[in-house]
């Protein structure tokens, strides 16, 4: 295959890339409490990547770690669940950022009645890396994107969300967003 893709605006030929995680095996362990989970990934993975002027497969190692802490003191509920993801770099390999990160975070007051008030915030990251462009490949440098919210929640049926999105105005994986902005959201749930 020549890997030539069509562009959708005038229909002119232009070079396409393909990237395929072909494979990936490995152990898991993971522990449990009360209220703490860890878990602890080590794999290996079979990456390709074709384009017209080039084939390339790798062997790549990567670990992922997390975990999960929900304790309850009294009417105060706390969640923290962080993940990484780490693995091999090549910079011969496009998109394929050395360390991913991601953290949701929140606290609760629980009101009696299913009535709560809550905040949290949202962390989501990543390591420089190039961008797929098979003629000239472009370097994304390390981002950071922060989301946070305030909740109230009336019942088991209807709750209101404020949140602030992208806090730190940037982009993410090589694409911008969404700009700093503020959204609310109702939800009401309707049961016959």
């Amino acid at each position: 295959s020549d890997y030539m893709g069509v562009n959708p605006f005038d229909d002119s030929p232009m070079s396409a890339l393909g990237i395929h995680n072909d494979a990936e095996s490995g152990f898991l362990a993971q522990w449990q409490g009360n209220s703490l989970k860890l878990y602890a990934s080590l794999a290996a993975q079979k990456i390709g990547q074709y384009s017209q002027s080039s084939e390339l497969e790798k062997q790549q190692g990567l670990l992922r770690l997390g975990a999960e802490y929900t304790p309850r003191f009294g009417d105060w509920e706390l969640e923290l669940a962080p993940a990484w993801k780490v693995q091999d770099y090549s910079y011969q390999l496009m998109e394929n950022p050395q360390y991913v990160f991601t953290s949701n975070q929140s606290i609760t007051r629980h009101l009696g009645y299913g009535n709560a008030l809550s905040a949290g915030l949202k962390i989501l990251g990543h390591s420089e890396y190039y961008l797929a462009n098979t003629v000239n490949p472009v370097l994304v440098e390390a981002s950071t994107a922060l989301d946070a919210w305030l909740g109230v929640k009336i019942g088991p049926l209807f709750d209101f969300r404020v949140s602030a999105q992208n806090l730190l105005n940037t982009s993410i994986f090589g694409v911008y967003p969404i700009p700093f902005s503020m959204h609310a959201g109702i939800r009401w749930y309707f049961i016959n």
